[in-house]
């Protein structure tokens, strides 16, 4: 299933590179203020780069400074290794996708707001994420969903963009709402998983109301650590109205 869905993702980042001229949803994405800070960032991409080679997506984000000399890492979920991009072998790091989560670290006089051209029509489009391998995946919140702005000092939310409990999990076969895919049910995934805010440097939990979770939502520009018990399943989000 993932080599599936990774192929289709390939496909379509191919076709909008090639062609990215023919859509109107060609623009200028640029992280809110309090996205990224200094130390470490878990991040992730709101819209399809047009540029997704990992190498020149990293150097377009960080302006003039670049990224491409900073520490970026991704999960890769089927080896269950962190995989750091190296500029001598880009293919081994693959493309950089809005389903997908990445670390960079920032020093102090790095740029903290970030720009990519890239195509935000998948705001309209239900999202299969896939979870190949039973332990963790870092998965990317792939929606552009506008948001409010946090407050200075406080963790930071993009908004209350996609309530965690509304996503469905799937083996292939059947597909289940979350709850019942966790371990409330089939135990296929768990209910709890884990961002990371860039304001205070720390791990925040996401959840079903049931959890009493710090956060109930996912949101743009962040990835999450997800736990599966189960190979070969995937998340389910349903495209929602901005």
């Amino acid at each position: 299933m993932r080599k599936f869905a990774v192929a289709i993702l390939g496909v379509l980042v191919a076709i909008l590179t090639v062609c990215s001229v023919c859509f109107a949803g060609v623009t200028t994405v640029t992280s809110p203020p309090g996205a990224f800070g200094t130390g470490w960032n878990l991040f992730a991409l709101p819209a399809f780069p047009t540029q997704p080679a990992p190498g020149s997506l990293l150097d377009e984000l960080g302006g003039n400074e670049g990224l491409g000399t900073r520490s970026v890492s991704r999960w890769d979920a089927p080896t269950q290794q962190l995989l750091l991009f190296s500029a001598s072998a880009p293919g081994d790091f693959g493309n950089i996708l809005p389903s997908d989560g990445y670390w960079v670290y920032l020093k102090t006089g790095d740029p903290t707001t970030i720009s990519f051209t890239g195509i935000a029509d998948q705001d309209s489009t239900d999202m299969w994420i896939s979870l190949p391998r039973a332990g963790w995946t870092l998965i990317g919140y792939p929606y552009s969903y506008p948001a409010p702005d946090s407050e200075p000092g406080e963790p930071f939310f993009a908004g209350d963009a996609y309530p965690w409990e509304s996503v469905n999990v799937t083996d292939g076969t059947v597909t289940k709402t979350l709850y019942e895919a966790s371990q409330r049910g089939m135990c296929w995934i768990d209910s709890n998983a884990y961002w990371f805010d860039s304001v205070t440097q720390g791990t925040l939990d996401i959840g079903l109301p049931e959890d009493f979770p710090m956060s109930d939502s996912m949101v743009a520009w962040h990835g999450y650590w997800v736990k599966s018990y189960k190979d070969n399943l995937a998340l389910i989000m349903e495209a929602r109205e901005p």
